[in-house]
């Protein structure tokens, strides 16, 4: 049998249940969810809550992730603010050939360089390269802009090495998953949306007119 939450359990239930109802309603109050989670975050922290005892930050807290995540970002910042992403989406783009071979060649192609970039930026980070390309794949595949959007979101969600996506290093360091373990999750998953992913969504996606 379970056991009944205590006092603790309730109050971090009551606090989650709090931050979920900012999350769902920030169109509403205009408050970013990252501030949201942040805050959230900050509270658990405090020894008053109970959640943490004063002396955590020191002898129970694996600060080596954070250490990590921050060296992520400031790759993908410096990668960002000196256009290296930029200028290699744009050496790269004109050999994708978009346009010339079929629907599903320029799939795998927006895909492809999307899975490229996402680990050159981090996933994070990606967006703020691809969305300007948008327009100019929309003009050579004859899309929507949506639908190239839509496309590069399926590549930037496939990660093939797991600090592509910070969540997952955090998760693997957490729950204290060997990196070969997450190597081998990560390449499945990358396999499946290659050989099974991207041809349903083509069809998928053709059935809907969204390639017209």
């Amino acid at each position: 049998m379970p056991k009944p939450f205590d006092a603790v359990q309730w109050r971090l239930l009551i606090l989650l249940g709090i931050a979920i109802g900012f999350w769902v309603t920030d169109t509403w109050h205009g408050i970013s969810p990252a501030w949201v989670a942040l805050g959230l975050a900050a509270i658990l922290l405090v020894p008053a809550f109970g959640m943490l005892d004063a002396a955590a930050m020191k002898t129970k807290i694996d600060l080596s992730p954070a250490l990590f995540l921050a060296a992520v970002f400031a790759i993908s910042a410096v990668a960002q603010s000196t256009g290296l992403g930029t200028a290699v989406a744009r050496t790269l783009t004109p050999l994708l050939g978009l346009g010339s071979g079929g629907g599903l060649r320029d799939l795998y192609a927006v895909t492809g360089l999307s899975v490229l970039l996402s680990h050159l930026t981090t996933a994070p980070a990606a967006p703020a390269v691809l969305v300007p390309l948008a327009a100019a794949f929309a003009t050579e595949t004859g899309w929507s802009v949506e639908t190239v959007a839509m496309a590069q979101v399926i590549g930037i969600s496939t990660p093939i090495l797991p600090y592509q996506a910070p969540p997952l290093i955090v998760a693997m360091a957490l729950a204290s998953i060997p990196m070969a373990a997450l190597l081998r999750v990560c390449a499945v998953l990358a396999l499946v949306v290659a050989v099974v992913g991207l041809p349903v969504t083509y069809v998928w996606w053709t059935w809907l007119g969204m390639f017209q």
